[in-house]
């Protein structure tokens, strides 16, 4: 009796495998390894989310698909300015509709025993008597910065304060023209409230900043931002001149930049004042800055508007385009209780977090339903998958090294 066909398609040892075998190997491959690999790095590590809110804009937008790295059961290993993923049942109204909630830490329980909102800003501290501003690292406070108006023409609400020129160009732009000594003065003649372009505002914001695109001229370039009772002015020289300088209306000089090389046509200079911290940048390059406890007291019945001021002297400039921004501001005006009265303390667990939108005004946060524990965080943001004009990854700022 002849010998059968083998039965079995498997080779012998030492006999190549056939087509479809190898076939069969590159699905495999190529295929059932990364769906695997994927569910278990969803299972475990990290997992896609989508934003179903505007609250946290405009870091994250609603509708953007983002990446979330899975933090332990016990909410470890978060910092102060972290964006979590929250169950969303930790708001009784939010729950009803949504699985996830997007959210910025802002206090931490185990650091933090009080926290509380002032003026839009956050107080922490280890008791009510020793309540301090919670400070926003720069690069964060850049990030978190709101347009309120942006301007090539200056139009109102901005107005021509003092003599000199201000020639209009066609195509954008403008230059200020000094006079008989007297620097050439525009300012913004509105209150900044805490709304932004195509969204009205309610409260006033203390927290102000300008950016200002510098074009050809001579003129040393002044900016101003006031708040309360005080005054910031930061002088940046041209290039023929150079250096810099930051002055406090009734405290003199701040900060000094003998080495700064002047500015020439095309740079960008932003200026801000923002939980008691002045900052003066070039091309994104730290200038001028200091820090300061408290502002000077207003006069009593005074109004004073915390609005930005441009002033040309000692020659024309030409100013191609200005932006009036705002720092985040956590409102206490609406349906608010115990958790987001002004100036009210709310005493937090170890296990505790008291975590705020940075979009307040459309944001349900720990100002509605209080203190999460660190058990609802089902993960850290680590990155914006989508859309891809704004993909890349989220940097922290908590760290006592900075970003990480």
């Amino acid at each position: 009796m002849s010998a059968g066909r083998p039965t079995s398609s498997s080779p012998k040892k030492g006999e190549k495998e056939g087509p479809r075998q190898a076939l069969f190997g590159r699905v495999v491959l190529f295929v059932v390894a990364p769906l695997l690999i994927a569910v278990l790095m969803q299972a475990f590590v990290v997992r896609a989310f989508k934003v179903s809110s505007s609250s946290m804009e405009p870091l994250v937008r609603e509708g953007d698909t983002v990446l979330a790295r899975r933090t332990p059961a016990n909410g470890g290993n978060l910092l102060r300015w972290d964006v979590v993923v929250l169950d969303a049942e930790v708001d009784p109204v939010a729950g009803q509709t949504a699985d996830t909630l997007l959210k910025r830490v802002v206090a931490l329980g185990e650091k933090d025993r009080f926290v509380g909102v002032k003026e839009g800003d956050v107080y922490i501290g280890e008791s009510p008597q020793a309540m301090t501003l919670a400070r926003k690292p720069d690069a964060l406070v850049e990030q978190m910065l709101v347009v309120v108006s942006e301007t090539t023409t200056f139009e109102a609400p901005w107005r021509w304060d003092g003599p000199g020129q201000m020639e209009r160009d066609e195509g954008g732009g403008v230059r200020l023209i000094p006079e008989r000594g007297e620097p050439a003065i525009v300012r913004y003649s509105e209150q900044i409230l805490d709304g932004g372009i195509g969204m009205e505002g309610q409260e006033d914001v203390l927290d102000t900043a300008i950016e200002v695109v510098v074009g050809e001229g001579e003129g040393i370039v002044n900016l101003t931002l006031r708040e309360g009772g005080d005054v910031f002015q930061a002088r940046l020289s041209e290039a023929r001149r150079g250096g810099a300088v930051l002055q406090r209306h009734g405290a003199g000089v701040l900060d000094r930049a003998p080495e700064f090389a002047g500015l020439k046509s095309g740079d960008v200079v932003m200026a801000w004042n923002v939980d008691n911290e002045v900052r003066v940048l070039v091309n994104g390059i730290r200038v001028l800055g200091t820090s300061y406890e408290s502002n000077l007291a207003v006069t009593e019945g005074a109004r004073l508007h915390n609005s930005p001021l441009i002033a040309i002297e000692l020659g024309e400039r030409r100013i191609e385009r200005v932006t009036v921004l705002r720092d985040v501001h956590y409102t206490t005006v609406g349906p608010w209780n115990v958790f987001a009265r002004e100036g009210a303390e709310v005493r937090l667990g170890v296990n505790h977090l008291y975590v705020l939108g940075d979009n307040s005004r459309r944001s349900r946060d720990s100002r509605f339903f209080g203190p999460v524990d660190k058990s609802a965080v089902q993960g850290r943001l680590v990155s914006i998958l989508l859309p891809w004009s704004r993909a890349g990854w989220v940097t922290r700022y908590g760290g006592p090294g900075g970003p990480d």
